[in-house]
């Protein structure tokens, strides 16, 4: 078998071969949440994207709330420039240019 026909850029099943640290073997998982961005093993957003998006939403659920109950709106502001927007810039830097179009539009 030649180095060519294990690569991850051909068609068919990829298998890795283990990595070792200290002669223990690294565990192989498809998605790894590292300081609250969530990565997975084809570098794509999408897991990252999906966990975003449910705390944004509950958070604005809270948001929502605090204006039905007619809270001043420079409270309302700093709610959610803390709460809300604080979440949804944490990172950004590093995953928003290479999100899919349809990550993006969450």
């Amino acid at each position: 078998m030649s180095p060519l026909d294990t690569s991850p850029f051909r068609s068919g099943v990829y298998h890795p071969t283990p990595v070792n640290s200290n002669g223990q073997n690294i565990e192989i998982v498809h998605s790894y949440k590292y300081l609250g961005t969530t990565i997975d093993d084809k570098l794509r957003w999408d897991y990252n994207t999906m966990n975003l998006y449910k705390k944004g939403q509950q958070r604005l659920y809270f948001l929502r709330k605090l204006n039905a109950l007619h809270i001043d709106g420079n409270i309302l502001i700093v709610f959610h420039d803390s709460f809300v927007k604080s979440v949804m810039m944490f990172g950004l830097v590093c995953w928003w240019g290479s999100l899919s179009v349809k990550n993006r539009k969450k």
